[in-house]
């Protein structure tokens, strides 16, 4: 007997060297990474069993029984270990759903449970040897055998068609039938014991029915065993290696090519201008191409295994990225805005996105490709854009009413010239102390608040031409009092303080009076609810140190005009671009975005300096600096005008309104000139031309119908070069100038004008 058990564990032990000494790697067969249980199995049995002939030979003994029992119970598990991932390795590779559950309930978990329940059976049986080997061969021994015999013939029935050409496939079916025969002879026929199966099936039965030992079954079954694990390990030598040369060198091609395709992917994957990352289901990053990296400046390496929302936390975002691998549809985003915590001074970006799910062949997502595209300076570009169109908008509606205002302003002047020259005849014709005379005058006086409000709607519309003049600002703020009280409105109390002193410059009466409209509109708008509208004149002298905190260019004495109101008021990033062209806090409708600009350009064409202070809910403060003018151009505004003086020439009119040219012909004649009337440019050539020995001046209207007075003029010239002329027009500036009239040196009076102006404008270019 004791040469049976040293053959049965020779068999064993030959198994498990064979194997160990096999050259495994590089295999492509799936089983070659778990034959190394195998070899434990025939390692650790072997010497188990040449332990056994031990006894037999020299008796038994407690630290032996304990080596043996451990040796047992650790050769069955290697080769329920084996048996267990032999059994999953087949079942994977159909892939079917149902085997896969299966799989589940044979995973790791199970060899402990039965691990532990073999090692408390044995430690609390009467015999520890004799009872704990019974259940290793029972839970372990039975088990292991059957699933490692099941799992041979499955894996040969899987990869039949690659074996055969090996001639290995017979030793896969030889080793699967073995470890079954293998598998009932160690877990049934065990020693005799005092429970069930035991005492039923044991080796002594066994022997009664067939009168053979079962340790020579189990010798024959161990050396098939060995004999089939030699012949499939043929598969690992060098021969069957030579064999798989073309399969391998194919292989090598394939991996090449694949290489190739991989080194292109990764240079195209690095280069593109697109923001490409991979990621899994759970959001954690795979990888990044450099163009992501670069736009949070970091490394590509930075973000691997980072979860995309601990780096960028947006709840609205992750619910999208759970949303696509829920349903495994992609989600697009265009000019989507996103704020990045990190980056505060970035403030709000926008993007395009794709976030695509990448699935498995059963249709789960296990991953997420996402695609940015950094397009916030396309937004920007097209926002300001669309903000340009509406003010180009806003700005051709306001040019149109400035036209129409020019328009009626045109009509306007022409009904307030024959007003007031009528009125001025009515005068001159009547006593001194007719009671009519008080109503004649009222008429005049009407006429030239008329005139007044004409020219302050050239100056709301921007056409007026401007004509700098010794002015003295606060008789400028008293006359422009009653339109500003109208412009703001009676929810909103009006206060002036003017300084004491002569404040006279050199400026546009005309223009400032425009400056404090607009910011008078500006304050009314900045107080909704009602508020108090401060204007105050004072005398500064600005000196060297003011200069270094102000822009100012040059040192002296300022006339100071202060603007406040206690509206809304204005941040600091407000106030830094108040005077900008077109910046405009107002919404659409409501304004252009020109009226500080415009008050920025009159002050600065005055050589004068504007500031602002405000601050959100405490109002604003605009203080305006004009230099005053010296103490020798103050007295100009006090000139006495010299009596109008008449003339017996000839003059030739040309007046398309017949009220206009009825007055001008009934004034002049009134002082003793000769009138010769033309109605428009084309009329008056050819009345000069009937009368050119007699005519001294021509009188013409700058636009007429036909012909108008520049052309007129210009073709009268030709024959009398150095006629004297003189233009009047009642349209506004930039209609003039666009019809090319208005030149350097040309005589011009504005209407509405009164007898007197004309008489004294007509003498003075007569005798000049």
């Amino acid at each position: 007997m004791d040469i049976v058990f040293f053959i049965y564990g020779m068999a064993f032990f030959v198994m498990g060297i064979s194997i160990l000494i096999q050259p495994k790697k590089g295999s492509a067969f799936r089983i070659a990474d778990i034959l190394w249980l195998l070899s434990g199995v025939g390692l650790i049995h072997g010497i188990n069993e040449w332990l056994d002939m031990w006894v037999i030979i020299k008796g038994r003994s407690e630290l032996l029984d304990l080596i043996r029992w451990f040796c047992l119970v650790a050769s069955f598990i290697f080769l329920f270990e084996f048996g267990r991932r032999l059994f999953i390795t087949n079942i994977y590779a159909g892939s079917p759903k149902w085997k896969k559950e299966i799989a589940r309930y044979i995973g790791w978990w199970l060899l402990l449970c039965i691990g532990i329940l073999v090692f408390i059976f044995g430690i609390i049986s009467h015999d520890f040897w004799k009872v704990g080997s019974i259940w290793a061969r029972y839970l372990f021994g039975f088990s292991g055998a059957l699933l490692t015999g099941f799992g041979f013939l499955a894996y040969y029935r899987h990869e039949r068609d690659s074996l055969k050409p090996l001639g290995v496939e017979r030793y896969f079916m030889w080793a699967g039938l073995s470890f079954l025969m293998y598998g009932f002879l160690s877990g049934l026929i065990v020693p005799r014991g005092d429970f069930f199966p035991s005492n039923l099936l044991n080796v002594d039965s066994f022997f009664s029915a067939v009168h053979i030992p079962v340790q020579v079954f189990r010798a024959g079954m161990a050396l098939v065993a060995a004999f089939s694990i030699w012949g499939m390990l043929g598969i690992f030598t060098w021969e069957t290696k030579n064999k798989l040369l073309n399969a391998l060198e194919k292989e090598m091609e394939s991996k090449r090519i694949l290489s190739k395709t991989n080194e292109l992917f990764e240079k195209v994957f690095s280069s593109m201008h697109l923001m490409i990352t991979y990621m899994d289901r759970d959001f954690n990053f795979i990888r990044v191409n450099q163009a992501y990296a670069d736009a949070d400046k970091r490394t590509p390496d930075f973000f691997v295994g980072k979860n995309h929302f601990d780096l960028y936390p947006n709840e609205e975002n992750k619910a999208i990225f759970r949303e696509v691998v829920e349903t495994g549809k992609p989600y697009f985003a265009y000019e989507k805005p996103f704020e990045y915590a990190g980056h505060p001074e970035r403030g709000i970006t926008y993007w395009d996105w794709s976030l695509q799910p990448v699935k498995e062949t059963d249709g789960t997502v296990s991953g997420l490709i996402l695609i940015l595209l950094d397009v916030t300076d396309r937004k920007q570009a097209e926002d300001e854009s669309a903000i340009l169109k509406a003010q180009l908008g806003q700005a051709q509606k306001m040019e149109a009413i400035g036209r129409l205002a020019g328009g009626i302003a045109h009509d306007f002047n022409n009904l307030l010239t024959a007003i007031i020259g009528y009125g001025s005849l009515l005068k001159i014709n009547m006593a001194k102390d007719d009671p009519m005379v008080a109503y004649v005058e009222q008429i005049l006086s009407s006429s030239e608040k008329a005139a007044n409000l004409t020219r302050q709607l050239l100056a709301f519309s921007r056409k007026q031409i401007i004509s700098p003049r010794p002015v003295n600002l606060n008789e400028v703020i008293k006359g422009a009092e009653k339109l500003l009280l109208r412009l703001i409105g009676e929810d909103i109390e009006f206060k002036t303080i003017l300084a004491d002193k002569d404040l006279t410059v050199m400026a546009d009466s005309g223009q400032i009076e425009q400056v404090l409209m607009n910011l008078a509109t500006n304050a009314r708008d900045a107080m909704p609810r009602g508020g108090l509208l401060t204007i105050e004149t004072e005398l500064v002298e600005l000196d060297k140190e003011y200069m270094k905190t102000h822009a100012v260019e040059a040192p002296g004495i300022y006339a100071r005009i202060s603007v406040t109101d206690t509206g809304i008021g204005m941040d600091e990033k407000t106030r830094e671009r108040i005077f900008e062209p077109f910046f405009t806090t107002k919404e659409m409708g409501r304004g252009t975005g020109l009226g500080l600009a415009i008050v920025y350009g009159i002050i600065k064409q005055h050589n004068g300096y504007i500031n602002v202070y405000s601050e959100p809910g405490k109002g604003t403060t605009f203080r305006i600096y004009i230099p005053l003018i010296k103490p020798e151009f103050k007295e100009a505004e006090s000139i006495v005008l010299p009596a109008p003086k008449g003339g017996t020439e000839t003059i030739l009119t040309a007046e398309d309104d017949a009220e206009v040219r009825r007055l001008t012909k009934e004034v002049l004649e009134n002082f003793g000139y000769k009138i010769i009337e033309a109605v428009n440019g084309a009329d008056a050539i050819n009345k000069f031309i009937e009368n050119k020995d007699r005519i001294q001046l021509l009188l013409f209207d700058l636009i007429m119908p036909k012909k108008n007075g520049k052309e007129a003029y210009e073709e009268i010239r030709k024959v009398m070069p150095d006629i004297k002329v003189l233009f009047t027009s009642g349209y506004t500036a930039d209609i003039i100038h666009e019809k090319g009239i208005l030149e350097e040196g040309i005589n011009f009076i504005p209407k509405p004008v009164s007898p007197d102006d004309l008489l004294r404008k007509i003498r003075e270019v007569l005798d000049n």
